[in-house]
């Protein structure tokens, strides 16, 4: 647990979150726990629980095992479903009567807004089925609210398997063979990839991220990360994967690709241009190079992150891998 330090005393620890084998979390300050379990769902880690996204950012990354084989875009948009709750919700409910059939407009896998309060949809017939409270403490709500809805886009996970991580996160095992992640085609200006690895070290070329012509590999060689745009080579990081858990980034901004690993700045080099096309996770989209390991919460984000959040990330996620 982190320890708070000032002038050689111990004064706290902060405290960090806690996730059972189920999938709940809590927090917990010395061995104690501080809430109420709170279901996570398929939400990403943002260091304290698993929650919603940033507001403006595109994330990708895996669902829960055993609910199904897809990841989810959080590109955060919501939009007004032209349905209201026709009903008075108290703080427990998780049936929501509407004023409308939600199939098509709010499909399971939906976020839903209700006044404030963010919720997962489980299943969309009448009445629309939700867990509650990513957003707050589930609380009651008036009659008539309209309900405004985040679709999630699905990328098809073909062949790589679940696992689950001591910490109890959830993670995807690539076979190195024909393993993949199908995620709809990206279209950006600046791009940060972020995900953390456990590959095999083997002396063959294995792309985890492939971003239309943009390929972010592992090297055949040299084990350091590429960046290699089709047809105009490829810029390279400075230190190699050792074959454990690790946290890899790469930030394209309007001057330079930039390498993370760690949470630590890992060389620069000059800008490669970005052009949009088919994406995969865990493979070229050409001649395979699919990718042999274990990988966890994958993320891509339209914006450039900066070196400080790139630690930030690194230090409030490394005790989900052990490191």
């Amino acid at each position: 647990m982190p320890v708070v330090v000032s002038n050689g005393k111990r004064v706290g620890a902060d405290y960090r979150t806690v996730i059972n084998n189920e999938g709940a979390v809590f927090h917990s300050s010395n061995g104690r726990r501080l809430s109420s379990l709170n279901r996570w769902g398929k939400m990403s880690w943002n260091g304290h629980m698993f929650a919603p996204p940033p507001s403006g950012s595109v994330l990708y990354y895996p669902g829960i095992p055993g609910v199904g084989s897809t990841i989810y875009d959080f590109s955060w948009n919501f939009s007004d479903s032209g349905i209201n709750t026709a009903e008075a919700l108290d703080i427990s409910e998780t049936a929501i009567d509407v004023s409308a059939d939600p199939t098509t407009a709010i499909p399971v896998g939906s976020i839903i807004r209700i006044d404030s309060e963010l919720m997962y949809v489980t299943a969309s017939a009448e009445p629309l089925v939700v867990i509650r409270g990513y957003k707050s403490v589930a609380a009651t709500h008036d009659n008539t609210k309209d309900i405004f809805v985040w679709v999630p886009n699905n990328g098809t996970i073909t062949g790589a398997a679940w696992g689950q991580l001591p910490s109890g996160l959830p993670y995807l095992s690539f076979d190195g063979s024909d393993d993949q992640i199908a995620i709809p085609a990206q279209s950006m200006t600046d791009i940060t990839a972020l995900v953390w690895l456990n590959p095999t070290i083997e002396a063959t070329v294995r792309t985890f991220f492939d971003i239309g012509n943009l390929l972010i590999s592992i090297e055949n060689i040299t084990q350091k990360i590429s960046v290699n745009r089709e047809g105009a080579g490829s810029v390279v990081s400075d230190t190699a994967l050792d074959g454990t858990w690790q946290l890899v980034g790469v930030v394209i901004n309007g001057a330079n690709t930039l390498f993370y690993l760690n949470g630590e700045a890992d060389g620069s080099q000059a800008n490669t241009t970005f052009t949009a096309g088919s994406s995969f996770i865990g493979r070229y989209h050409g001649a395979g190079q699919f990718y042999d390991g274990g990988l966890a919460i994958p993320r891509l984000s339209d914006a450039a992150f900066s070196a400080t959040l790139m630690a930030e990330i690194y230090q409030q996620e490394r005790h989900l891998f052990g490191v």
